[in-house]
């Protein structure tokens, strides 16, 4: 398991980093979907430490991890321009989440969710088709069957 240092991509929040569990190795810059209170916002993958090493500082943590809702899109931002915001906001003393939010139109964030969810609906229904293909082989004639599997 590995604890992942999330920048959210918002404006107006407390903090500038949160802080979720993942399974699985995520690399850095990756866009995902967490969950603050109740609102679903986007973030990017800052830092990540294994549970192994870091078990002692999240045994003090008076607050429970969350896992992250999901993986968006893998390899959003390159590792260096991931460094450069990072320089960027420390001479300009603001927020990297506040940065990003106003370099990266949330409709974009939007768009990428969506052509990603298109592309999984679409596969899906190819594969709904296939099996209902047996079905409508009754249907069919003799031969359309066998051009079916030819």
């Amino acid at each position: 398991m590995y604890i992942l240092k999330i920048i959210p991509i918002a404006n107006g929040l407390p903090e500038k980093y949160f802080s979720y569990f993942s399974k699985d190795k995520t690399p850095l810059g990756e866009l995902v979907e967490i969950k603050i209170k109740s609102r679903k916002i986007f973030g990017i993958v800052k830092e990540i430490k294994d549970l192994k090493e870091d078990k002692i500082n999240i045994k003090r943590h008076k607050f429970a991890l969350r896992k992250i809702e999901r993986i968006v899109s893998p390899n959003f931002i390159a590792e260096k321009l991931l460094k450069s915001i990072d320089k960027v906001s420390l001479l300009l003393g603001g927020d990297e989440g506040e940065l990003y939010s106003s370099y990266i139109p949330i409709s974009f964030l939007e768009s990428v969710v969506e052509r990603k969810d298109f592309k999984k609906r679409k596969e899906n229904k190819k594969e709904k088709e296939e099996q209902n293909f047996g079905k409508k082989a009754l249907l069919m004639s003799q031969e359309r069957r066998f051009a079916k599997y030819k």
